[in-house]
């Protein structure tokens, strides 16, 4: 097993330890992976770490990759775990669907540049795969997620209403939610 010697907190570690640096002859970072992380907390404290952390974010999500990732992160967070999407599941693996989406974003937005990119099912009832996936503006998969549920707009109450029936299919009650959001 290969060690290595962090400059910063003094310690012999195993290899494993130190991130990957293609620009070190060695092909690790100098600093190990808990240092690493240390330091980022406290940059993150600093005025200067607060403000480049909140606008890279804000510019990176901006970007056809950053958009692409942030789509990625809806579908993972639906298909197969919200209520709605329990029989949908995801046939691609997150690099095929960041490069795929990607391009499709950039073509969406040469045509639309004042519109939001969504990704949309086009059947309903398949899965999150090529061929049935395809970049739409928010507002027209909103529509078209309207036209599902009978064209109305649902209401508050009405959204309240289905969450609640939902909890009940699914034998969870308001307290098991307070309950969840407590802990």
């Amino acid at each position: 097993m290969s060690t290595k010697h962090c400059n910063r907190c003094n310690r012999e570690l195993p290899i494993e330890h130190f991130g990957l640096n293609n620009s070190r002859p060695d092909g690790h970072h100098y600093y190990c992976k808990e240092c690493v992380k240390q330091y980022a907390q406290a940059y993150k404290q600093t005025p200067d770490g607060r403000q480049k952390n909140k606008t890279w974010g804000q510019a990176y999500y901006k970007t056809p990759k950053g958009l692409a990732r942030r789509q990625w992160n809806g579908i993972t967070h639906r298909a197969g775990k919200h209520p709605n999407y329990l029989h949908v599941e995801i046939k691609c693996t997150r690099d095929q669907y960041i490069a795929w989406a990607e391009q499709e974003i950039i073509a969406f937005l040469a045509l639309h540049p004042n519109e939001r990119p969504s990704v949309d099912r086009i059947d309903p009832k398949g899965h999150y795969e090529f061929g049935n996936i395809q970049i739409i503006s928010l507002s027209e998969n909103t529509a078209r997620a309207n036209r599902a549920n009978g064209g109305e707009i649902l209401s508050k109450e009405k959204r309240i209403a289905r969450i609640i029936h939902q909890m009940q299919r699914f034998g969870l009650s308001l307290n098991d939610l307070a309950a969840s959001q407590k802990s």
